[in-house]
């Protein structure tokens, strides 16, 4: 599956969440990548939905990762990218 990732979001994650593309690629693509849940959220309802998981970049920095799937052309969109809070964590692991 290939990452990819639009110029704005880019800009987004490096400028507001300090957050490297190459770190989040990394993050992607780390084989300890858990499960990815549906962000149901009314206000987050997009077509295709929006998924969201934590994992860690090489370095050992956690990042929470939004991205769409596009399956049938084996690719990924990313949203955004950034150091969960607490309450993330927190509800990623009731939820995995």
């Amino acid at each position: 599956m290939e990452l990819l990732v639009t110029d704005r979001v880019r800009d987004k994650i490096e400028n507001i969440h300090n957050v490297g593309f190459l770190e989040a690629e990394e993050a992607f693509f780390n084989s300890d990548i858990g499960e990815y849940l549906l962000d149901d959220r009314d206000t987050h309802q997009t077509k295709p939905p929006t998924y969201w998981t934590l994992s860690f970049t090489a370095e050992g920095r956690l990042l929470k990762r939004v991205v769409k799937f596009d399956w049938q052309a084996n690719l990924a969109w990313l949203r955004t990218a950034y150091e969960p809070s607490r309450e993330e964590i927190e509800l990623y692991e009731a939820n995995t």
